[in-house]
């Protein structure tokens, strides 16, 4: 087999996508500094709010992921619920230990690493590049205009 995808996609060889602990309390989320959409992001965030009653987790793999993150209001409104992990490497690593936690994020990289760590994931699409991967190898990715997929996803729904 030839695989020309992204090297960090590579070990997903046909690894299960599909969502299995539905009752998953935490969530880790990333967003995307050089991409932003104020509307939809605020709609991905409410739904993860929504879903999850333990902790929310950002992690700013950019560096200015976390400055996109303080624009939006619905941060400051659940400031007491979302917290920023360091942005390190090592910081992502310790989170990604927590047995009972998902990733919704638009960061494709840290949503391949959550993936190769055996956590339920949903890299959410900001443009071509992680359309055009999960064509190729079943990549977990929902369109960032279409919140209604996360959503079955969430509830269980095999979507990929």
């Amino acid at each position: 087999m030839l695989n020309t995808s992204c090297p960090t996609t590579w070990s997903l060889d046909g690894l299960d996508t599909n969502r299995k602990n539905l009752n998953c309390r935490n969530c880790l989320f990333t967003l995307t500094d050089y991409s932003w959409n104020l509307t939809a992001d605020t709609k991905w965030i409410e739904i993860i709010l929504n879903h999850y009653s333990g902790d929310i987790y950002f992690f700013p793999q950019g560096f200015h992921d976390e400055e996109y993150l303080n624009t939006l209001e619905i941060f400051h409104i659940h400031k007491n619920r979302i917290k920023i992990l360091e942005h390190s490497i090592e910081a992502l690593y310790e989170c990604l230990k927590m047995a009972d936690i998902n990733y919704i994020g638009t960061r494709l990289h840290s949503g391949t690493m959550c993936l190769q760590h055996n956590i339920d994931s949903v890299i959410i699409a900001i443009d071509n590049r992680a359309t055009e991967i999960a064509k190729d190898i079943r990549l977990p990715v929902v369109e960032r205009t279409q919140p209604e997929a996360l959503v079955k996803w969430l509830e269980g729904v095999q979507i990929f």
